[in-house]
């Protein structure tokens, strides 16, 4: 199969319409990612029990949760008692409604275009911390793991476009697969779009919020390039990857 025909598989939840396996991404050096073993999805507060009967059936035993504090309050997660449960908070107070909205409300949709490469480049900038913790985690956790956020495509989005890239999937399936949020967003992007509705908001006003694009994820590798020199000195150094173990531990042999 051509590699641009190649992406990870959505599994169908009743609580979770944006959940995939990123089993079966090859790599560059013919090593395939393992299936079963890495998933990522959006946030599980609406799980319902045969969700998470399912989650179980998986192999799932660690779920990383990547949203800050006030977002695993507001809606904590749905889990079986049988899988571990780790937040790593990530964007602490960087998300403001109320600026967004004045920004809608004045027209400023430029500026809108302008949040989300920032946001990125916030990322790998300001939580560097935050997501070595979480590759160290990955790396020692046994069985299945689960990483998500809340709409599951930014945070966890970059997350999975650095694992894969330490995972030496090329660069144009992590596009792909960080791309394919796209198609999974609707019904999200619709309860979003319900809350902004009284204030005159549309949802194509809030499209480059809901959506991913090619140039939000190119911010963040430029921004490494920028301060790293390169991904591979951020994924040694900076994130402190044991690229050897970590893909020992996730890809088939060759």
């Amino acid at each position: 199969m051509p590699l641009g025909q190649l992406r990870s598989s959505p599994i169908a939840l009743d609580g979770q319409t944006h959940f995939r396996d990123l089993g079966g991404l090859p790599t560059r050096q013919g090593h395939r990612v393992k299936h079963g073993v890495l998933f990522r999805s959006g946030e599980l507060s609406r799980l319902s029990d045969s969700d998470g009967q399912a989650l179980e059936g998986l192999g799932i035993r660690t779920v990383f949760d990547l949203r800050a504090e006030s977002e695993q309050q507001h809606a904590p997660d749905r889990l079986p008692a049988t899988i571990r449960l780790r937040p790593i908070p990530i964007l602490q107070g960087s998300f403001d409604p109320t600026a967004i909205l004045q920004q809608l409300k004045s027209g400023d949709t430029a500026a809108l275009d302008e949040l989300m490469p920032a946001i990125y480049r916030s990322l790998v900038v300001d939580f560097t911390l935050q997501f070595r913790q979480f590759f160290q985690e990955l790396a020692a956790s046994p069985g299945g793991i689960l990483f998500h956020c809340t709409a599951g495509k930014d945070r966890t989005g970059l997350a999975a476009a650095l694992l894969l890239a330490a995972l030496q999937v090329p660069a144009e399936l992590i596009e792909q697969d960080y791309l394919a949020s796209n198609a999974s967003l609707a019904t999200l992007n619709e309860r979003i779009a319900a809350r902004f509705a009284p204030y005159g908001v549309t949802l194509p006003q809030l499209e480059p919020l809901l959506t991913v694009r090619s140039g939000y994820l190119q911010a963040a590798f430029a921004e490494i390039e920028t301060r790293w020199g390169n991904l591979g000195r951020y994924l040694d150094e900076g994130l402190g990857i044991d690229r050897p173990a970590l893909q020992k531990r996730f890809l088939y042999p060759a």
